[in-house]
């Protein structure tokens, strides 16, 4: 593995430079090399609301589960500008960043979200879709 400071081989899992290196990072020094080495992901959302009121309740529950899992809401149904549109005219879009696939993944299995998920599927039509993040 190479050192993020100064390129330099080293065998251990976080930066050598701790705890000066983890004031300027996000990382403390108490998380582990596959922690800071995950690559993130992001749950990419299209959205058409069929009823607004049964698909309230699907979101006023799905944001703290989404939280739980290390999910970060970083757009939710935001302001669309289309720029170019040969493929699909996007309706609602959400974007939700998790700080890997795995935790993406358990939160899209979870029991929790899967009670959650027939609300979404019986009030909306939605494409969904998790892409690997840098």
């Amino acid at each position: 593995m190479l050192d993020h400071h100064t390129r330099r081989t080293v065998t251990v899992g976080i930066c050598r430079l701790q705890p000066k290196c983890c004031q300027n990072h996000k990382y403390s020094k108490n998380q582990n090399f596959r922690e800071m080495m995950a690559q993130p992901v992001y749950l990419v959302v299209d959205v058409k609301i069929d009823d607004v009121e049964a698909y309230g309740k699907y979101k006023e529950k799905v944001k703290p589960l989404i939280e739980r899992y290390g999910g970060e809401y970083l757009s939710r149904g935001g302001e669309i500008n289309v720029l170019e549109n040969e493929l699909w005219e996007p309706t609602r879009m959400v974007l939700v960043k998790f700080p890997d696939k795995e935790s993406a993944m358990n939160w899209y299995n979870c029991e929790e979200y899967q009670a959650l998920k027939k609300i979404r599927i019986d009030n909306a039509t939605s494409t969904s879709l998790i892409i690997e993040g840098l």
